[in-house]
């Protein structure tokens, strides 16, 4: 289930879970409705844009069209919530990261990088720490 992790994936799912929801609940409830007919009107209902039904809705159709405004609008506000928690989270922790860092380099002076920690990097360090002189001409190269 790991792809469940990500907070966009969630959001995602459930937006589909309610649109494939309201769409077959409208499909079964109203007979006259074609597939597409329920899935615009699962649209327009999620959406509140309330252009109107494509046929009169039944008694059965209206009380599934309550539910389903509730419903539905509960799953959004989550997948709302999920959505904005990883803008956040994403702007906020990278933000910080990236000052973090960027402090953390300005303060460096007179230091040397060793990329790669094995068999050579090691002999490369052991050396560097009997070398009482920079290597690199003051490390600013």
């Amino acid at each position: 289930m790991h792809f469940f992790r990500s907070p966009l994936t969630r959001a995602f799912t459930l937006l589909l879970f309610v649109l494939l929801f309201g769409t077959l609940g409208f499909y079964f409830i109203e007979t006259d409705y074609s597939l597409f007919d329920a899935l615009y009107l699962s649209v327009i209902t999620l959406s509140t844009v309330g252009y109107g039904e494509v046929r009169e809705l039944s008694t059965s159709g209206r009380s599934f069209a309550i539910f389903f405004i509730l419903l539905g609008f509960m799953i959004v506000a989550i997948a709302f919530r999920f959505i904005v928690e990883h803008l956040a989270l994403g702007w906020s922790v990278k933000s910080w990261k990236q000052k973090k860092n960027r402090g953390m380099i300005n303060e460096l002076n007179e230091h040397t990088i060793v990329c790669g920690f094995g068999r050579n990097g090691r002999q490369a360090v052991k050396r560097l720490k009997k070398t009482p002189t920079t290597l690199c001409g003051g490390g600013n190269e």
